[in-house]
């Protein structure tokens, strides 16, 4: 996890431990334990942390590698797990049992670090694949939806999915996790979260907004996400719904960005959405739809992200559009917004 000191062990054997699981107790102080103390690389009562790795999805174990670090990992970096006796592979008391996963602000910094190590040799943009791919994994963890594991690009999310991370949470292990690689990327994250986001095209759509321009984005105030208007008894009567809750909301340039993904195109659906646009006007809300087709290319993201920002240049005055201009011209800017674009959409 750092740069200051990364010692591995390999052990050779096959035990029946689950992929991605810390060894239990009982196998750490009858196989390992005494092989590291006569190494001098631990000593009695030393705690032991150690990881599982296997091959493809196969449970059953190949190596095992022991990580050795000087940086101080934060008390969230990882959630313990309590597996039952056919997981372990060993007759085990519940008691006895204490095996750790990295919990979810540890896999994005994770994720940070596997994509620096790309970046330094070649194989990623620096700085944006780094930043992108683990801000839509954030978000993902802050959001209410997930992606399909096996196939994140392509697979079928699920929706209304319980949100496993909180902002202030993964601030605070940003805060706490010291110099370790990936913790400035990190802070750039934070930076660029919401929570309540509902679907993979919500976060590329708030990350291009709200990102700074050399991160891809175009630094825009931060709009309110999945949050319900406030309407007065009289407005709900007059527009004839009960609520509405944008996608994304400016409230300063009345302002709102809706997602039309595939749950739209069914009849009900169309309906729905005419009530609601016919809802906007009524409140004199300007609002955008959007759909897939609209992120399909640079062309199509430029095109859909100027309409959004012309908007609130009947708010800001010239030096914005200035600054919008010279940011959607630029060759440079819109290679950034390109490879956070693609970034999101692939991330794993």
């Amino acid at each position: 996890m750092a740069r200051q000191e990364r010692s591995t062990l390999r052990f050779a054997r096959r035990m029946p431990v689950s992929e991605g699981a810390i060894c239990p107790p009982a196998l750490l102080e009858q196989v390992v334990r005494p092989v590291l103390e006569s190494l001098d690389i631990v000593h009695a009562n030393e705690p032991i942390h150690l990881r599982v790795f296997g091959v493809g999805r196969k449970t059953r174990c190949v190596d095992l590698q022991l990580h050795r670090t000087t940086v101080h990992m934060p008390p969230n970096s990882f959630d313990c797990v309590v597996p039952t006796d056919a997981e372990v592979g060993l007759t085990l008391k519940e008691a006895d049992v204490r095996i750790f996963v990295d919990g979810p602000c540890l896999c994005v910094l994770d994720l940070i670090q596997e994509n620096l190590a790309k970046t330094s040799k070649g194989q990623l943009s620096r700085r944006i694949h780094p930043f992108a791919q683990s801000l839509a994994l954030a978000s993902e963890f802050c959001g209410t939806y997930a992606r399909d594991p096996h196939s994140p690009r392509h697979g079928r999310p699920r929706y209304e999915a319980p949100p496993v991370l909180t902002i202030d949470e993964l601030k605070e292990f940003s805060d706490n996790v010291g110099r370790a690689n990936g913790a400035s990327v990190l802070r750039d994250i934070v930076m660029c979260l919401a929570e309540q986001l509902a679907s993979p095209m919500e976060t590329l759509v708030y990350a291009l907004a709200v990102a700074r321009t050399c991160l891809g984005g175009l630094n825009l105030p931060k709009p309110a996400v999945n949050q319900p208007l406030s309407l007065s008894s009289n407005e709900r009567k007059t527009i004839s719904l009960s609520q509405i809750t944008p996608d994304l909301y400016w409230d300063a340039y009345k302002e709102a960005v809706e997602y039309d993904g595939e749950d739209h195109n069914t009849e009900e659906g169309i309906k729905k959405d005419k009530r609601r646009i016919v809802g906007y006007q009524t409140l004199g809300i300007t609002v955008f739809p959007a759909t897939k087709d609209d992120f399909k290319d640079t062309a199509a993201t430029d095109a859909f992200m100027r309409s959004v920002t012309r908007h609130m240049e009947k708010h800001e005055g010239k030096a914005f559009k200035r600054r919008m201009e010279r940011l959607f011209n630029s060759d440079t800017h819109r290679t950034r917004r390109e490879m956070l674009r693609k970034a999101i959409q692939s991330c794993p």
